[in-house]
């Protein structure tokens, strides 16, 4: 349920620079003061805003919401050697790479190693980016 339309009832408000308001308090949805509006926008609201101008004279309310849900699609590089990242401490993880045969590059400070065995050893969340195809 999206709302793309003002309620009939209420004249359009005039487009503000939002740049020159200041936040001054957020609500939850389901907060004290934001529950008119969480039975108007429904469950696409996200939160309440509420600003003030710079003057301190006006305060403007704004609301989040929801407008699209999509999947994410994970990085995609096959039959290619990707670069993974590491902290300086994981050691054991370190040595789990040696033994893959990932090999280290110390001047981008990273390691390379071929997508299939990063997704074999569970590390896609640590590639940083997809390297250039491996030759001969």
């Amino acid at each position: 349920m999206f709302h793309t339309s003002l309620d009939a009832r209420q004249e359009p408000l005039p487009v503000l620079s939002l740049r020159a308001k200041r936040v001054i308090k957020t609500l939850a949805p389901d907060s004290a003061g934001a529950r008119k509006l969480a039975r108007r926008f429904g469950a696409d609201l996200v939160c309440v805003r509420h600003r003030v101008d710079l003057t301190g004279e006006r305060r403007y309310t704004t609301v989040e919401l929801l407008v699209e849900v999509r999947e994410i699609r994970g990085r995609s590089c096959p039959d290619a050697e990707v670069a993974l990242r590491l902290g300086f401490g994981e050691r054991t993880l370190r040595a789990t790479l040696q033994a893959a045969g990932a090999r280290w590059d110390p001047a981008s400070r990273l390691w390379y190693l071929p997508a299939q065995q990063v997704r074999a050893l569970g590390l896609e969340a640590r590639i940083v980016k997809c390297a250039a195809q491996k030759s001969g």
